[in-house]
């Protein structure tokens, strides 16, 4: 049997790894602690749990809220029907805090638990059981030491909840499948008896993606289709918006660029002028709001993973053939700076730990060598970032496959030559 796999976040004020050795977890299950977004793939988590702090201040709760509300939002979009517990565990238990206090932790946790309803009922369109919901199963108070047994009790209901539940569902949905078949198969019939002798209209198709051979209705359905969309946006982040409507934003976000493009090298008759000038005008207000949304302060690391999510989701397969500078084009120079930045982060929070370099030599090459592929198969534009990004990293990891090769190691001060890869230097130097 596989062994689970839990990720562990940390609201502020509450150190993860003093608290995961306090509570002594089972070692039957796999815990990691969560510090950035490309430490850990959320396809492959089995749950997720978010530990906080009632006694920090209202502004520290406030930041937690909001990364809470980013991470529950970003798992539930990735994983789809894939369904995962989220637990919300509180480092301190409320009976023990004076009247205010245990009032606010009261609040602010029953604020949460509503924050993954509406998650739930955004991304999922309420399509879980209600026990992923429900406070009694997915909060919990673990102030006391050795209590790690009693969050993997809750862990392991809910997930023989989630199985039991699909189980429920499949059964239905085939019934359903079966039934669904019988009236098609009717229907099929009917209307081969009746079509022949009925002429009628042909409904209109939503047009091909390509703007190479869009005819004029084509461009018209497009235009309307996103002016439409930016009258509804509002100030609304890209969290807020529906599943469908964040659809809607990426696919004009990735043909108006291209479009541009496109209508400035053809001749330019009245009705050439006429396109082009519309695609500018609505190609310069989707840039407005992708700006506004990548230029969000983020203060803690946490933030500044949830906006690099954010960033990839928004650029993924948008081309921009424009000669920078453009809003597409800073925006992607901020995600690929964003993610030399983390990496540094992580491979610092390795080299933190009480080891021996080579066990940190070797705990830096895994992690690297599983963050080549992601690099590579990433598909926001800005090739040169990207190319320069990805050779650094395959340099780095040839660096220490020959390190850790060698009979004698390197020592800590020669960690800090020029001869050290400035990735690894960067990462030593600061510990």
């Amino acid at each position: 049997m596989r062994t689970l796999r839990i990720g562990l976040f940390a609201g502020h004020g509450v150190d993860g790894h003093s608290w995961m050795a306090q509570q002594a977890l089972p070692e039957s299950f796999q815990w990691q602690y969560i510090q950035a977004a490309s430490a850990v793939s959320l396809i492959d988590l089995d749950a997720l749990v978010w530990l906080w702090d009632p006694t920090q201040p209202d502004d520290a709760l406030t930041a937690d809220a909001k990364v809470f509300r980013q991470w529950s939002s970003a798992t539930l979009r990735a994983r789809q029907n894939r369904l995962i517990p989220i637990l919300l565990v509180s480092n301190r238990n409320f009976e023990q805090l004076d009247h205010d206090a245990e009032q606010r932790a009261w609040q602010w946790q029953q604020t949460m638990l509503g924050r993954l309803k509406r998650a739930c009922e955004h991304e999922l369109k309420s399509w879980i059981p209600s026990t992923l919901v429900d406070p009694s199963r997915v909060a919990l108070q673990l102030a006391e030491p050795n209590e790690g047994a009693r969050l993997t009790d809750y862990i392991t209901r809910l997930r023989t909840t989630i199985t039991l539940w699909q189980q429920r569902i499949h059964r239905q949905a085939e019934r359903c499948l079966v039934a669904g078949l019988l009236l098609v198969s009717s229907y099929v019939i009917l209307m081969l008896c009746t079509v022949p002798w009925l002429p009628g209209k042909q409904q209109p198709q939503q047009p091909t993606a390509n703007p190479l051979v869009w005819s004029q209705q084509d461009w018209k359905w497009h235009l309307t289709d996103c002016e439409k969309l930016i009258a509804t946006l509002q100030q609304r982040s890209f969290d807020q918006l529906t599943a469908s409507e964040q659809e809607r934003f990426l696919e004009h976000l990735r043909w108006l660029p291209v479009s541009h493009d496109l209508l400035s090298q053809r001749r330019p008759t009245r009705e050439v002028v006429r396109l082009r000038k519309q695609v500018q005008e609505l190609l310069q207000q989707m840039e407005g709001r992708v700006q506004t949304w990548a230029d969000q302060p983020a203060v803690s690391l946490m933030e500044q993973t949830a906006r690099q999510n954010l960033l990839h989701q928004l650029l993924d397969q948008v081309f921009e053939p424009r000669k920078p500078p453009t809003v597409i084009h800073q925006a992607a120079q901020k995600y690929w700076k964003g993610e030399r930045q983390l990496t540094l982060v992580m491979l610092r929070e390795m080299a933190s730990k009480d080891q021996k370099l080579e066990q940190t030599l070797g705990l830096w090459l895994a992690w690297l060598k599983e963050k080549v592929p992601q690099v590579e198969q990433c598909r926001v534009h800005a090739p040169e970032l990207k190319t320069a990004w990805l050779v650094e990293l395959e340099s780095t990891v040839n660096w220490l496959e020959k390190t850790l090769a060698m009979k004698e190691l390197v020592s800590k001060e020669q960690m800090q030559l020029d001869s050290t890869p400035a990735l690894l230097r960067e990462a030593w130097t600061r510990n």
